[in-house]
């Protein structure tokens, strides 16, 4: 009998609308992430957010409302600040070599990882991350499937 092939999470190039929970506090975020260290968060929910965009490149961190902007580094942002946390666990599931994986969930459809120090869940066919939760439990990213 041929061993089950595991496919492991597609953590490069993503584009994808998500809902973050993090401190019990919900937003909705769109994520995309061209490439290892460049990543951009445009937050769209709650209100007192929407159109706020934070980009990260190499060692600097541009952050945009409206028609304001600043440039800095990463160490502006505290690391507990929403915007770093989604960036720092992005910048470990990519340097993560080899995912180790825990098993299925129930449903069968999806596929159960430990990347560095998170949870990943993501569909077993195609590995297309569904969600993503850091071990202290406290941010949980729940990814949007689109086609774009």
């Amino acid at each position: 009998m041929a061993q089950k092939q595991i496919v492991p999470p597609v953590t490069e190039k993503i584009n994808e609308l998500c809902t973050v929970t993090y401190n019990n506090k919900t937003y909705t975020i769109s994520i995309t992430n061209l490439a290892q260290g460049v990543l951009s968060e445009s937050f769209i929910l709650p209100e007192n957010t929407s159109g706020t965009v934070y980009s990260f490149t190499g060692e600097g961190c541009d952050i945009i409302r409206d028609t304001l902007s600043v440039h800095t580094d990463k160490s502006y942002l505290k690391d507990n600040a929403l915007p770093k946390r989604i960036y720092n666990i992005f910048r470990e599931l990519q340097n993560t070599e080899e995912p180790q994986y825990i098993g299925e969930e129930q449903d069968s459809k999806d596929s159960i990882f430990s990347m560095g120090n998170c949870r990943v869940t993501a569909d077993k066919t195609v590995g297309f991350i569904k969600k993503i939760e850091s071990s202290d439990g406290k941010l949980i990213l729940q990814f949007e499937k689109n086609d774009n």
